[in-house]
């Protein structure tokens, strides 16, 4: 039996369901390890991994999902009637939907299964630190429930890696504001990126700066790379990869990109889109806006495989975000390469850019440029810097303040602390 402290960890994605906030938040959960004995709670996305299972020294234990119809009356329970910008047919949807969403949570069986899991193993163990995600923001609004049922006495963090309610898609949902500043009255502590600490200290969340504690993402590690052949890759071509998600065009929207590719004649050069769960009308879409013939898609590929393609691309495109308060982390899976990036920005002040401009192979294109002459430079950039690549050493000293293991180790020092005072308060 271990002897260390236990902490329970709820990150909706884990191996081998792992995304983007399983990639940052991962040599977090590593060094944490070193000093507690960890259960993670996550989503068996497709119900076929174990609902048990060990990690190494880490417990993965998984709450079921229940399929698209309970989980579309989940999403009705949960959701802001008042939201903007939904079409009348979805508003009607919503509004006859909701009371039945609401009778069914009265009974157990409906509820989420993630509440459900949270609520039985904090039942049966005694955990000395807690630490709930976002995303999904429902880990953090379920633990509050729980802990205001239960009037918990463990640590409880919360990490925003991404806004919710200050979310693009979210503004102005008033039911998601009050979620959210409920979870951080009742939480001990919130760790935040930086561009939300930014943000936060303009809006109603200033009130909360107090116990609120800004942290660099984890997942700069730039390291001597193995070449993994992909039989995507177009051999005697120069390979540019673009790898994320395009799930709400308001925060990121690639016909700009999509329309230079259309104005770009070069035949040497191919295109890969590798976007998550993109579903396949949202891809025939975009492939049919695209008429450039050299251009590749790509959705739902295994996490672990991106990352080997980002590795071994000759050029990486980054589309930026809409909006300041949240960086896509991928821009330091990027850096960690030392590749030639070329990042498309649409506003003037592209949270991107702020570690980009620092970047020796890096272009910043401005969609609001004419198009023209930003498909001129996107090809001479191209061409120019394919097989160049930005020594360890160079990165490492560049961004030493993002080292994955100096951010990891210094939030593990600020964790520490907080429970080991917290502990000693409740004496």
């Amino acid at each position: 039996m271990s002897l260390k402290p236990k902490a329970l960890i709820a990150l909706y994605a884990y191996k081998p369901y792992a995304n983007a906030n399983t990639n940052v938040f991962l040599p977090l959960i590593r060094g944490l390890s070193k000093h507690f004995a960890i259960d993670i709670v996550t989503l068996n996305n497709d119900n076929l991994s174990p609902w048990f299972e060990r990690d190494g020294d880490i417990n993965i234990i998984r709450y079921k999902n229940q399929g698209r119809l309970i989980n579309f009356f989940h999403h009705l329970y949960y959701t802001d009637l008042r939201k903007p910008g939904r079409s009348p047919l979805k508003r009607a949807l919503v509004f006859l939907g909701k009371p039945l969403s609401t009778v069914m949570h009265i009974f157990p069986v409906f509820k989420h299964s993630e509440y459900n899991l949270l609520n039985k193993i904090i039942k049966r163990n005694q955990y000395d630190l807690i630490i709930t995600t976002c995303e999904s923001f429902l880990s953090c609004y379920h633990l509050m429930l729980i802990k205001k049922r239960r009037k918990l006495i463990a640590p409880w963090i919360v990490y925003f890696m991404d806004p919710f309610s200050t979310y693009i898609g979210n503004k102005g949902c008033i039911k998601y504001k009050k979620q959210e500043i409920e979870v951080y009255e009742n939480c001990d502590l919130v760790m935040t990126t930086e561009e939300i600490y930014e943000s936060n200290k303009e809006n109603d969340f200033s009130i909360f700066l107090h116990k609120t504690i800004p942290t660099k993402f984890m997942n700069f590690n730039p390291s001597i790379f193995n070449d993994n052949d992909w039989n995507g890759f177009v051999k005697n071509k120069i390979n540019c990869v673009f790898a994320g998600n395009i799930i709400n065009e308001s925060i990121r929207d690639p016909h700009y990109f999509l329309n230079m590719l259309n104005n770009c004649n070069s035949d040497s050069i191919v295109f890969h889109m590798i976007c998550g769960s993109m579903n396949k009308n949202r891809m025939r879409n975009y492939s049919n806006f695209c008429t450039n013939k050299n251009v590749f898609w790509y959705s739902n590929l295994p996490f672990d495989l991106c990352g080997r393609i980002i590795n071994n691309a000759d050029i990486l495109i980054n589309i930026s975000n809409k909006t300041s308060n949240q960086l896509p982390s991928k821009v330091f899976d990027y850096i960690s390469t030392g590749l030639p990036i070329v990042n498309f920005y649409s506003i003037q002040n592209d949270v991107s850019m702020r570690y980009l401009n620092k970047y020796p192979l890096a272009i910043n294109i401005y969609e609001g440029d004419k198009l023209s002459t930003n498909c001129e430079h996107f090809v001479s950039f191209i061409l120019n810097n394919t097989g160049k690549r930005i020594p360890i050493s160079d990165l490492k000293e560049i961004y030493k303040d993002y080292l994955s293991i100096n951010v990891v180790n210094e939030d593990i020092n600020t964790i520490l602390s907080f429970v080991n005072n917290k502990n000693e308060k409740n004496k």
